[in-house]
């Protein structure tokens, strides 16, 4: 039974160390949330603060921002060739007017941060956007992949932009005093897991010192109960037949002299 305990208890502690581990998602870059946090609304301009998010998603993702002169890796319209801006188009499509450059572009999956405190249909700037990349990742057969602070409020258009296509909205970018509600289930299930060992590595001592001591021999030894001696016993047994013997014929003989008496 305790064995079983122990395996339990090791198997609770495993679950709680993958968990804070933070790899268990299936966006590309295996995260939950982001390894740093982003500057937020006010510590920055506009553009640091969205240029921040880039950085640390080029970090996580472990691919170079697309943005910079010798990537550029562009979706196009269908009214004409490669853009001089871009080095290559990846996709084609009629919704796009001219071209869009997406932050990330790689041969599975193209991704585009968005470190925003939200995201509305009503900035039709960020709409066109993203729903212009979104038509040429559908063109590509590419997942997309928005990723986006953990608070951000996105309006229900965009995820509708998304149903039906590979890819999806990442809720990524940490902020200040975010906790991971698996981040808090792993802490509690490492927790459990160790306080559980601990009491049967306890139980287990006390146990073996119980057991030691119901063991040890006494400080008075105990006389051994000694053996009969069959040849003690077996001269014990003729003499008792000789003395009844004697005795019988004592009788007998007293007997016959109290016979013989007028």
């Amino acid at each position: 039974m305790r064995r079983l305990l122990l395996v339990i208890a090791a198997v609770i502690v495993l679950i709680g160390v993958i968990l804070l581990l933070n790899f268990t998602a299936s966006n590309p870059s295996g995260r939950r949330y982001s390894s740093e946090i982003p500057l937020t609304t006010g510590e920055g301009k506009a553009g640091e603060i969205g240029g921040d998010g880039e950085r640390i998603l080029a970090k996580d993702l472990g691919l170079p921002n697309n943005n910079a002169p010798g990537q550029r890796q562009c979706a196009c319209g269908t009214s004409s060739g490669t853009p001089s801006q871009c080095n290559l188009c990846f996709a084609h499509s009629a919704l796009i007017q001219n071209y869009r450059v997406p932050d990330f572009v790689s041969p599975n999956f193209v991704a585009e941060a968005k470190n925003v405190r939200q995201l509305l249909v009503s900035y039709d700037r960020d709409f066109r956007q993203i729903s212009e990349i979104a038509a040429a990742a559908r063109e590509a057969d590419l997942p997309f992949w928005l990723y986006v602070r953990v608070d951000t409020v996105v309006d229900g258009a965009f995820h509708a932009l998304f149903a039906g296509m590979k890819g999806g909205i990442v809720y990524y970018f940490a902020v200040p005093e975010y906790v991971d509600s698996l981040d808090r289930l792993g802490q509690l299930s490492l927790l459990a897991g160790l306080i559980l060992i601990i009491a049967l590595l306890v139980w287990g001592w006390l146990l073996r010192l119980s057991l030691g001591h119901s063991d040890e021999p006494p400080s008075v030894p105990l006389r051994r109960a000694s053996q009969p001696d069959p040849n003690r016993s077996l001269d014990e047994a003729e003499d008792f037949l000789r003395r009844a013997k004697d005795r019988a014929r004592s009788q007998i003989d007293q007997d016959k002299d109290n016979g013989k008496q007028p």
